[in-house]
């Protein structure tokens, strides 16, 4: 709790299936006006997990970490991903 205390911004990055627990255990030290946000793989059981623990007046906004091709994996990668 203490991590998000005060904060703006808070970013979830935990895998898709904890989200629920964190979102549980930071709830009542998030500040009303900030922003919540997560970069889990999947929608609708984030959203499912989360929402019940949002309170009033914290904007939640899920998000997806989308780039790259069809590939997935290590080998999946490239160092122009980024370049225009």
């Amino acid at each position: 709790r203490q991590a998000v205390r005060d904060a703006d911004l808070v970013i979830v990055s935990v895998p898709v299936g904890s989200s629920g627990e964190v979102a549980e255990e930071i709830a009542p030290a998030l500040k009303k006006g900030a922003i919540l946000t997560d970069v889990g793989s999947t929608k609708a059981s984030v959203i499912a997990q989360m929402q019940p623990y949002v309170p009033d007046g914290v904007h939640f906004i899920p998000g997806h970490p989308l780039a790259g091709t069809e590939k997935s994996g290590p080998d999946a990668g490239f160092a122009d991903l980024f370049d225009n």
